[in-house]
C-alpha cells in the first residue's frame, strides 16, 4: 500500500482491501483497457450509445488514464494488479462537503461478482473519513437494476427520479 498523500495532493492515495486495490493508473492499464473492448450493453447502462463514441484507441485510452492519474479523487479498480475499471468522486465541493460517485466496469465478465460493491465500500470510508464529506450522490438509469442493487447494498437510498431524462 502506498503511503498516505498529503492534504491538497493531486495524487489519489491507494485504497486497498477486500481483494481489490483502488490505485492510480499504470502503463499496463492501457493494454488491459484496450483488451476489454467496448460492449454496447455496458454503455447502454451508462446511458450512452457506444456506436457514437468512435473507436477505442491507444491515444484515447492513454488520455483517459492520464485524466484519472491527474485527479486526487479518481482511481483504477484493480484485482491482483489487473485493471478492472474505474471509480471516481466527481464534482467535489469542499465547501458543501459533497461529491458525486461514478463507477464503471467495462467487460461483462466483471459484472455481478461483487466487484463494484467492494470498490464502493473501499471508497466510502475515505470519502466520509479522510475527505470529510457529508454526502455522496449518484445517478443511475432505472433500467440498471444490477447497479441499483449494488448501490442500495452500499447504503445509498433513492431520493428522486428524473423523469424523461434518458
Amino acid at each position: 500500500m502506498a503511503p498516505p498523500t498529503e492534504p491538497g495532493s493531486t495524487v489519489a492515495p491507494v485504497l486497498a482491501g477486500a481483494g481489490l486495490d483502488l490505485r492510480p493508473p499504470i502503463a499496463a492499464d492501457i493494454e488491459a483497457r484496450l483488451g476489454q473492448g467496448r460492449w454496447p450493453e455496458i454503455y447502454r447502462q451508462f446511458g450512452v450509445d457506444a456506436a457514437g463514441l468512435g473507436p477505442l484507441t491507444r491515444d484515447r485510452v492513454t488520455a483517459w488514464l492520464d485524466e484519472i492519474a491527474a485527479s486526487p479523487t479518481a482511481w483504477v479498480i484493480a484485482r491482483e494488479g489487473r485493471f478492472l475499471g474505474e471509480i471516481r468522486l466527481r464534482d467535489l465541493n469542499r465547501a458543501d462537503r459533497n461529491a458525486r460517485l461514478g463507477i464503471a466496469l467495462y467487460h461483462p465478465d466483471l459484472l455481478g461478482r461483487g466487484t463494484g460493491r467492494a470498490a464502493i465500500r473501499l471508497l466510502l470510508p475515505h470519502a466520509f473519513g479522510t475527505l470529510g464529506l457529508h454526502r455522496i450522490s449518484l445517478r443511475v438509469l432505472a433500467t440498471n437494476q444490477r447497479a441499483i442493487r449494488c448501490y442500495t447494498a452500499c447504503g445509498f437510498v433513492p431520493e428522486g427520479r428524473e423523469r424523461d431524462e434518458h
